[in-house]
């Protein structure tokens, strides 16, 4: 029955609700569950699947802007123009001019600076947003701390720090959403009883109400199990030569 598949299962549950409400007082569950607070729960269920997908899509969009600042989206390198990527990529040209006699001081600027047998290697941040996001703001720091006698005065640090900060707030904007999405998550799946502890045998779980109903569905049918369908399981038919097993999903 769609097992913690949350986008299948909660249309079955509403699949259910409403074939019962249609078949009104000849419906053969009407006395098996209190259905009236089945169909509730159903829609709060609904609700909530619809919530926790908004939060994680403004979520994703949010991620995608930061991405797209720093400049690791798919697509850019570090000659996109208007990125933390290319700043830094600009950055690191005048700190090599600058410190052509003591690169190790780079690494105040969040530069990796490795000494290998033939000199220095001065490597920009990975292309990792969260590395490249942590290296901007050193940066900044560094250039701060430094004041007047920063090498970048000549650069344009107000606009660099202005992206760092609009890319750091829509980072945390996402991480906002995303667990705003997960509070809501965690309650949905108890509700729905897809919950890590437990199992078809909760009971007050949509998971175990919809056990119930097919299990009675399956004896009252018996011989003509398809009639399940209109329901909204799914029924699967397998024949060999000795016997026809049927079972429902």
């Amino acid at each position: 029955m769609y097992r913690r598949n949350r986008a299948k299962f909660i249309p079955l549950c509403g699949n259910i609700g409403n074939h019962d409400l249609e078949l009104g007082d000849t419906s053969p569950i009407k006395d098996l569950l209190d259905m009236n607070k089945y169909r509730k729960d159903t829609e709060t269920a609904n609700t909530m699947f619809t919530q926790t997908s908004a939060l994680h899509y403004d979520g994703e969009i949010n991620t995608e802007k930061a991405y797209v600042l720093i400049g690791v989206y798919k697509g850019q390198d570090s000659r996109t123009p208007n990125t933390l990527y290319s700043g830094m990529n600009r950055i690191k040209s005048i700190l090599l001019d600058f410190y052509f006699d003591n690169y190790e001081e780079m690494q105040k600027f969040g530069f990796t600076v490795v000494q290998g047998k033939k000199g220095y290697n001065v490597r920009l941040p990975k292309r990792s947003p969260f590395i490249m996001l942590n290296a901007v703001k050193k940066c900044i720091a560094q250039h701060k701390e430094l004041g007047k006698d920063s090498p970048l005065v000549n650069y344009d640090m107000k606009k660099f720090e202005t992206y760092g900060k609009e890319a750091d707030g829509f980072i945390n904007l996402a991480n906002k959403y995303h667990d705003n999405a997960e509070v809501i998550s965690e309650k949905l799946n108890n509700l729905l009883g897809f919950a890590k502890e437990q199992s078809i045998r909760t009971k007050g779980t949509l998971y175990n109400r919809v056990g119930l109903i097919r299990d009675f569905l399956l004896v009252l049918y018996s011989g003509k199990e398809k009639q399940i369908e209109d329901w909204g399981f799914k029924i699967i038919i397998s024949t060999n030569k000795k016997k026809k097993e049927e079972e429902s999903s």
